[in-house]
Order: structure tokens, then sequence, then C-alpha cells
């Protein structure tokens, strides 16, 4: 219920800045939006990839990347988590952005 009554929340106040508002906002929507599919199979390939290519050890690319650029003395394990998350997120908007520009549609 909780999560339902947020999303509500940001619902109404993105329909009220976008078409009571008219404020213009919300394009990396449209970037990543035209080629969801292939950002999404390219996520699924990608995170596949690093879990099962072995850096030495026990660990893979996923966990060398992780420790080696996120996790610091100075920052709590849940704040390197995000800072991981949002990095994940930047990468794979970048790539929508990048073939919005170059008008690359990949269409199924």
């Amino acid at each position: 219920m909780v999560t339902s009554g947020w999303a509500t929340l940001i619902l109404a106040v993105v329909y009220y800045l976008k078409d009571i508002r008219q404020i213009k906002f919300g394009n990396i929507f449209k970037y990543v939006g035209m080629n969801a599919i292939t950002i999404y199979f390219l996520s699924s390939f990608i995170s596949k990839t690093m879990y099962l290519t072995k850096t030495g050890g026990n660990n893979n690319l996923h966990s060398f990347m992780y420790n080696t650029f996120f996790v610091q003395s100075f920052l709590s394990d849940n704040f390197s988590s995000l800072l991981y998350g949002v990095a994940v997120v930047a990468f794979y908007l970048s790539i929508g952005y990048l073939m919005f520009r170059k008008k690359i549609f990949i269409k199924v």
C-alpha cells in the first residue's frame, strides 16, 4: 500500500508539472524508451558476462569492479551499493542516449 501511494503521488506531481504547468522535462525517458528492449538485453548480457568472467581466485569481474571502485573506507556499505547502482543506471542511460543521438533504433 505504501509503494502504490508513493507511486500515485509521484504520478500526480509529474502530471501537474508536465501537463498543467507545461514544463518540459523527461527526455531521458524518451532516449531509453526508443531502445528499451535492446538496453534490457544488453543489461542481462553484460551482467551475466561480468559474473562469469573470473579475475583470479574466487572473484568475478562484478565483485572486482565493485570492491575496487565503490568500496572505500570512508563510505558505508549501503552508500557504496547505492553509488554502484547509480553508476550502472547512468551507464545504461548513456548507452540509450548515444543510440538515440546516432539514430540507431533496433526493432523486434
